[in-house]
């Protein structure tokens, strides 16, 4: 089981779980590469990125899967990489939610959350290289390089309390968990440009085996 995933900032923000019965399992493999197993119910970690060194605008990509199980009829919304305190507008990051035509992805910034019934929709079962930020003018929501981006005034500013952190694999107040496979994560605390973030999502989808 995993008890701690290893910043590579260098920033010491290692991600960990010292229950072991909320231990994600060390059992998949996305492509070769070897993922942590979330159970959906149980199992997640809490980085050591706290919500309040956010203080700007940011850019999250993750890697991951929903599991094949799952049908547009599950009614729990699933999140990989979330953090919130006990006020929802303090949260941020990236979640789905259920809707008639699949997983819809959204991404939360402070009290605002951006999503939608049409595309991106995370295919089930499938890898998937996922994007989400904002900036002054924009918001990212990005499923394997497939956009859905409205132009909206977005608001700045520390996105929670003291003492709060960004999770992986759940919503910490609305106990939303991921389901499935899960295996990386990258968070920028500025937006990134189109170019950027084009060029990350090649990266992870090189090197998770993901391009076509």
């Amino acid at each position: 089981d995993v008890s701690q995933i290893n910043d590579k900032s260098g920033l010491g923000r290692h991600a960990t779980q010292a229950t072991a019965a909320s231990r994600p399992a060390y059992t998949g493999a996305i492509n070769g590469r070897n993922v942590m197993t979330m159970n959906g119910t149980s199992d997640f970690l809490i980085t050591g990125l706290e919500s309040a060194t956010l203080t700007g605008y940011a850019t999250m990509f993750c890697v991951a899967q929903l599991s094949s199980s799952l049908t547009t009829t599950t009614a729990a919304n699933k999140t990989p990489l979330f953090g919130r305190d006990s006020n929802a507008q303090n949260s941020y990051g990236i979640t789905f939610f259920n809707a008639a035509t699949g997983f819809g992805m959204n991404f939360q910034w402070r009290n605002a959350g951006f999503n939608s019934n049409n595309p991106p929709l995370a295919a089930i079962g499938s890898p998937l290289v996922l994007a989400g930020g904002v900036s002054a003018s924009s918001v990212v929501r990005r499923v394997s390089g497939t956009a859905s981006s409205p132009s909206v005034a977005i608001t700045a500013g520390t996105n929670s309390a003291a003492g709060n952190y960004l999770h992986i694999g759940l919503d910490p107040t609305q106990n939303r968990y991921w389901t499935d496979l899960w295996g990386e994560a990258l968070v920028f605390d500025r937006a990134l440009t189109d170019a950027e973030i084009q060029k990350i999502e090649g990266y992870l989808a090189w090197k998770w085996g993901l391009q076509a």
